[in-house]
């Protein structure tokens, strides 16, 4: 049977009471309903998650999108609000990345527009991933990987293509 989405992990499934749907609570994901055997899923409940970090970063057509970086879920990622905050504006849809062991951390240049950099910390092998997002987040290509651990991304602002982690 298809998941819900890709990367949180499943952690329970129960048939909904006096019907034939399908619940399915996912780890960082929230939770969803199906009545067709898995074909298609609607997510009828968000996850409550700590935000560690927040970055504006633009996709490919110049619009803005905020990520947030949440500690064992990874990159929330939705459009910039510039209205009214409604039941639309409020969902931010599952995590990309799936289960992380820290909270990403987000650098954004001014000088390259269109640009992310996010670090993935897995501290249980002393090593952090470098990630770069040329969408707003949406999809991350890896681009490093080293050993410590990383507590900021930040744009060189003498460099267009250097980034300092510290």
């Amino acid at each position: 049977m298809p998941r819900p989405a890709r990367g949180p992990v499943d952690a329970d499934a129960d048939g909904w009471p006096g019907d034939d749907a399908l619940l399915v609570s996912q780890e960082n994901g929230g939770l969803y309903t199906t009545a067709d055997h898995g074909e298609h899923y609607r997510r009828i409940g968000v996850p409550g998650a700590e935000v560690a970090d927040l970055a504006v970063a633009t996709d490919a057509d110049g619009a803005a999108h905020l990520l947030a970086g949440a500690p064992g879920a990874g990159t929330y990622s939705t459009p910039l609000p510039t209205g009214r905050i409604d039941a639309g504006t409020a969902e931010w849809g599952p995590a990309k990345e799936g289960c992380n062991y820290s909270a990403p951390h987000y650098g954004v240049s001014p000088k390259r527009p269109g640009l992310a950099v996010t670090s993935l910390g897995f501290p249980a092998v002393d090593s952090y991933e470098l990630q770069t997002s040329t969408d707003g987040g949406r999809t991350w290509t890896r681009a490093d990987r080293t050993n410590g651990v990383a507590y900021a991304v930040l744009a060189s602002p003498a460099d267009r293509t250097g980034w300092w982690c510290r």
